[in-house]
């Protein structure tokens, strides 16, 4: 399948800008809780379970048994490493930031604490946001961040054209649910009437920004979300 998606990754992949989106998009990057709109509430994602532990303190219970896509392991050690990146970026993302954010550290072996300055509920809310995706540590290079074979989620992204489109296959040992579709090429086409036309074209099967669990419907009913 070939979709084409409006925003175009202009920040080498940086977790702190909008590009984190366009990962969480195509079915790469995942976070720690996901937000249900329509439930109006947060589910487990990469955490199984969240608490208060004091008034200033949130534990997050890993997922046992996920992999990233390079085969290392999703360990309290590459969350505690990705979310201190953030942390320290040079314009760190309002859901995620130094001003509410004391520190992110590793409990145990499956556990998480992230603690504020002072006492939040909205640290699971924050964990949601896309710019608290999850990646392996060999994503982070002195260049930016290579995502390829480096989330967590449903496809893998195995290689990209710079600014023009990313191609994913299947991640065969996802946690969850497996992707439905064995090859997916996102293509970065800002343009409106341009995603248009290559949807009624056939270039594209679909347009716009739905979730992957959506593709293969969409596909079938030649649908823009």
């Amino acid at each position: 399948m070939v979709i084409s998606l409006q925003f175009t990754p202009r920040s080498n992949y940086a977790l702190e800008t909008d590009d984190a989106l366009v990962l969480s998009q195509i079915g790469c990057l995942e976070t720690l809780l996901t937000y249900d709109a329509e439930a109006g509430e947060l589910k487990p994602k990469l955490a199984t379970s969240w608490q208060q532990s004091t008034p200033t303190t949130w534990d997050f219970k890993l997922r046992e048994s996920v992999k990233f896509q390079d085969g290392t392991d999703l360990t309290p050690g590459a969350v505690v490493d990705a979310l201190r990146r953030l942390l320290k970026a040079e314009a760190p993302p309002r859901a995620f930031t130094p001003k509410v954010i004391s520190a992110v550290d590793a409990v145990d072996p499956s556990t998480v604490r992230i603690s504020t300055h002072k006492p939040s509920a909205l640290v699971p809310f924050r964990l949601a946001s896309a710019n608290t995706g999850i990646l392996a540590p060999a994503a982070y290079t002195d260049s930016g961040i290579k995502p390829v074979r480096q989330c967590t989620g449903p496809y893998t992204p195995v290689s990209e054209v710079p600014s023009q489109s990313i191609s994913l296959e299947r991640h065969a040992n996802y946690w969850g649910n497996p992707a439905a579709l064995s090859h997916v090429e996102a293509r970065f086409i800002p343009e409106g009437a341009t995603r248009a036309t290559q949807l009624q074209t056939g270039e594209s099967q679909m347009r716009s920004v739905s979730p992957p669990p959506s593709w293969p419907t969409c596909a079938a009913t030649a649908n823009s979300p």
